[in-house]
């Protein structure tokens, strides 16, 4: 079961971040908020205007028991593929995206966007957009989408292009070009006023192998880091599974992700940190230096 809570501000190389919260895909209802607050590197200039993101995959009417006037974006999720094309599941995930863009009349300014994919939900996402009419197919399909629902964009929560990631889940190195050319075809299907996220891992097998992050960088508009799930049920060791700072025995965190960013010349505008408040338990393990366990 994972928790979020909307936290205080965390500093970051003269960078300001608010952090996010989220309720697990365990739970009846997904509420995750990803906020942000950027400024410039060189120092605390007059900052961006924030940025309150939610992930939303409840019912119908859950929604009404949140502030939607505080958001700026709502993410549906999740939408999967169906052949080649982005699909609704059920009418009553439609009803629920009919709903979520009703919510302009609460908050005029709010953006509604739907998401591809989520953990185990992109099981055909490698054999799909390996092949040039397929991505093409599926980028008209999101505008499609888009153009009946009146939403403002698509966020891809393929876990993971060009590396493991679902249990039993098809990957290639080939994934890695693949993703960009796919996020080309989406800003050609789209155009300049439609948003386009992903969701990237805050580990470092991801940030160093997984996209392209140069090419990326013009094509969308925002990477919502998953600093969270660092350490796992697939881990063999414990530890935070959400830190903020790396220490010697453990090198991803919030900043580790954030510095390799920043050392490659990633706009941090572009950056949104999600850092998790739920914990993670621990059984059949043997103490082993102090608060490090192996797990069997």
């Amino acid at each position: 079961m994972r928790c979020y809570f909307l936290s205080s501000m965390n500093i970051f190389s003269s960078t300001t971040w608010v952090t996010n919260f989220k309720y697990s895909a365990l739970m009846k209802n997904i509420f995750v908020i990803i906020a942000t607050l950027l400024t410039s590197l060189s120092g605390f200039a007059q900052p961006e205007p924030l940025k309150v993101i939610a992930y939303y995959s409840g019912g119908v009417n859950a929604i009404d028991g949140y502030q939607v006037e505080k958001l700026t974006h709502i993410i549906y999720s999740f939408c999967h593929l169906k052949g080649n094309r982005l699909n609704v599941d059920n009418a009553a995930d439609t009803a629920t995206i009919h709903k979520l863009v009703a919510l302009k009349k609460k908050n005029p300014a709010l953006k509604v966007m739907l998401s591809l994919g989520g953990w185990g939900g992109c099981k055909t996402c490698s054999d799909v957009f390996g092949i040039p009419e397929a991505r093409k197919e599926f980028a008209v399909s999101v505008k499609e989408l888009n153009d009946y629902f009146k939403t403002d964009g698509i966020d891809l929560d393929w876990e993971y292009p060009g590396i493991p990631g679902h249990p039993g889940h098809p990957w290639q190195p080939a994934d890695k070009p693949n993703f960009t050319s796919l996020c080309q075809e989406l800003r050609n299907a789209l155009g300049p006023v439609h948003e386009i996220s992903f969701a990237a891992g805050g580990f470092p097998q991801f940030l160093e192998e997984a996209v392209e992050w140069k090419l990326l960088e013009p094509l969308i508009d925002r990477v919502n880091l998953m600093s969270y799930d660092l350490v796992s049920g697939f881990s063999t060791l414990t530890g935070h599974h959400t830190p903020l700072y790396s220490n010697s025995s453990q090198v991803p965190s919030a900043h580790q992700a954030i510095s390799w960013l920043d050392s490659i010349g990633f706009p941090m505008n572009k950056v949104v940190i999600g850092a998790a408040f739920y914990a993670r338990t621990w059984e059949g393990g043997r103490s082993y230096q102090r608060w490090i366990i192996p797990i069997r």
